[in-house]
């Protein structure tokens, strides 16, 4: 096992991960099976977050689930669009965007109904749980299944899939959604759009992006649109979104400029890293650029081969500016693939890994927090809910590092005790937590357990009241648009 040695978080994160020494990576790794790698390991349990992954076709991750889809929609599977080796969706593309979002639209005609948005939510809400997702904010579109499903219950469909993980799933993972308006749409249909987002808002859209082809429809081309939803949520009673975009991969430095002008933060934008004055501007504002590098790696090889020769991610992050997404896990990997592949192909500190998540979670700069708490104070206690469930995980992966250096200090003959405790994660229930604190007591050990588990219970606790806020919110959706139904009714009986 190699020391990771490339570079220490700053000294300014408010939360520090300990650092594990070869020593002690050593005696961990003594304590594994023998298939089992320990930094594999500890990465795996890691919190983390995916800020930049398409639903749809996008988190589609299950096959399986996808031919069961195909089956009852009585539609042929695309079966030349699977690789047979990694059971994984290809684009039959290469440096070639479009012909990616072509392959896209192929598997997501494959939705056809409510229940299959429900399905495919609900499966992605159980990955990011078995992957230690501790926040994550799937970008939807109804262009994909308008033609099928209408604008309300293409929503509804998808809150029913989030309020069947939250029951499951919410102590560890949390999800929101992101509204992704698309470049290439006709422009009437892109304003009708904003028409239904602001006619029946969805209390778990969070965030409004532009995504979609973006030859021939530059970022510039839709300013208006992000100055209109910035107007929107300033005034008295809307809905507060984050504003984000799309950054074009060949973007110049204007362009950067003004994109810093209108939006909360960066889909993508590696482009930063050629530009040293402006990164420094946009990492002393608190902008967070949503990286994904697996999936540059996927789309763009000739350029990108590998992400040793992905200069431009390695800039961002050591420069801790950015978050790690996985874009889109049913081609291009699951976000655990890349925070593994970040940290074996870069040979990076594992505290880099965790800063990343920190990122993720606080997102936008410090003025569109306070803009948020001034014109939407309700949902700005909302979302510091949300940050500080959120936190509590980080807080409890911290706390268990510090007890795996204090595995050494066991007597060796309680193996099986120690292998408990390499065993803990955020899916340990606490009764387990209270049975290894109760062995601890007995051999006359006192460690950080006791911490952890007061972390738990709070974790648990903050759990039930963002699930009961959470399914309030989703019943007051569902409640006020049939009120809307029947009122419109009454109005046509007239």
């Amino acid at each position: 096992m190699q020391e990771r040695f490339f570079k220490e978080a700053s000294s300014d994160f408010s939360m520090s991960l300990p650092s594990l020494s070869s020593e002690d990576l050593h005696y961990l790794q003594a304590l594994c099976d023998e298939d089992v790698d320990i930094n594999t390991l500890l990465i795996q349990k890691m919190p983390k977050t995916d800020l930049h992954v398409h639903a749809e076709a996008g988190f589609l991750i299950d096959i399986e689930l996808a031919k069961i889809i195909a089956e009852r929609n009585n539609i042929p599977f695309p079966y030349d669009l699977v690789d047979e080796k990694n059971q994984q969706w290809k684009f039959t593309g290469s440096d070639d965007l479009d012909q990616f979002i072509k392959d896209f639209r192929r598997i997501s005609n494959l939705l056809k109904t409510p229940q299959d948005i429900e399905d495919i939510t609900y499966a992605f809400y159980k990955y990011c749980y078995e992957h230690h997702v501790i926040f994550a904010l799937p970008g939807i579109s109804w262009v994909q299944c308008k033609e099928h499903i209408s604008f309300v219950e293409f929503n509804l469909a998808y809150n029913r899939g989030l309020m069947r993980g939250l029951k499951e799933f919410g102590d560890v993972t949390t999800l929101r959604l992101r509204y992704y308006q698309e470049r290439h749409i006709d422009p009437k249909e892109f304003q009708n759009i904003w028409d239904n987002i602001r006619q029946y808002p969805n209390p778990m859209v969070t965030t409004i992006g532009l995504a979609g082809a973006e030859d021939g429809y530059p970022l510039e081309n839709f300013l208006n649109f992000f100055d209109e939803v910035n107007q929107y949520r300033r005034r008295e009673g809307n809905p507060w979104y984050f504003i984000t975009a799309h950054i074009e991969p060949e973007a110049q430095e204007h362009t950067l400029e003004i994109a810093k002008k209108y939006l909360d933060r960066f889909a993508h934008g590696r482009n930063v890293a050629n530009y040293p004055e402006l990164e420094k501007k946009l990492k002393c504002d608190g902008m967070t650029l949503e990286l994904c590098p697996l999936s540059d790696v996927a789309f763009f090889p000739k350029s990108i081969p590998n992400l040793q020769a992905h200069t431009q991610f390695q800039t961002l992050f050591k420069d801790e500016m950015i978050s790690l997404n996985s874009d889109d896990p049913a081609f291009c990997g699951a976000i655990d693939a890349v925070y593994q592949a970040v940290f074996k192909e870069l040979n990076c500190n594992m505290a880099l890994l965790f800063r990343c998540t920190y990122n993720g979670l606080f997102a936008v700069t410090p003025n569109t927090l306070e803009a948020m708490h001034l014109f939407a104070p309700e949902t700005y206690q909302a979302h510091m809910l949300l940050l500080k469930h959120s936190m509590l995980k980080l807080k409890f992966f911290e706390l268990y590092v510090h007890l795996l250096q204090e595995i050494r200090a066991i007597n060796d003959e309680y193996r099986e005790l120690k292998k408990h405790i390499l065993g803990i994660s955020l899916h340990t229930p606490i009764s387990e937590l209270n049975r290894i604190s109760s062995h601890l007591l007995n051999i006359g050990k006192e460690t950080n357990i006791t911490s952890l588990i007061d972390i738990k219970q709070e974790i648990i606790r903050t759990a039930k009241v963002l699930e009961t806020e959470t399914l309030q919110a989703i019943e007051k959706f569902e409640h006020n648009y049939l009120l809307s139904q029947e009122q419109n009714i009454n109005c046509l009986e007239l």
